[in-house]
């Protein structure tokens, strides 16, 4: 359980009926209590992870060189896709499962301006098509994302693509 914190609940569950079927309930109990924590646990990383603000904290992406060579591969074929940026989310829950954000501008006609639903369409095939390096959250950085925009720009390695 210390080398795979997942293996948590299945632990402390063998631990528990093993404990309960020795009669000895009040060691048992903490096993249980250990259970419902790590998906209480479990409950805050994911709402961590599921949601991106401006007073988050980002930093490097930390990923190999090859996994980010992939992804960048993979953002060629986008044509309306501008720039990408791609950086780590700090977080509290679980921070030895790194959660990533993935910014992008779109390439805009210098007539056509800003287009909201072509944003969010943008957005949502990068999400649904792209093969990820684990949990990432995909943004357009403009509207309410768009002060992130020169957060992402600061981070050393952070664009990782450019058309």
């Amino acid at each position: 359980m210390e080398k795979e914190i997942h293996a948590i609940p299945a632990g402390c569950e063998l631990i528990y009926n093993f404990l309960t079927s020795r009669k000895r309930g009040e060691e048992a109990e903490r096993y249980r209590r250990c259970i419902a924590d790590y998906f209480k646990e479990m409950e805050l990383a994911r709402a961590e992870r599921t949601s991106i603000s401006t007073k988050d904290g980002f930093k490097e992406h930390e990923l190999a060189p090859e996994v980010i060579r992939e992804l960048s591969e993979q953002l060629k074929t986008y044509p309306d896709l501008a720039t990408a940026y791609l950086v780590q989310k700090v977080v509290q829950y679980f921070p030895q499962e790194p959660g990533y954000v993935l910014g992008v501008t779109r390439r805009k006609a210098w007539y056509s301006g800003s287009n909201n639903a072509r944003d969010v369409k943008l957005v949502e095939q990068l999400a649904e098509q792209l093969t990820f390096p684990g949990f990432t959250f995909v943004i357009a950085l403009e509207d309410s994302y768009k002060p992130l925009r020169k957060v992402f720009e600061r981070i050393e390695g952070a664009e990782i693509y450019h058309a």
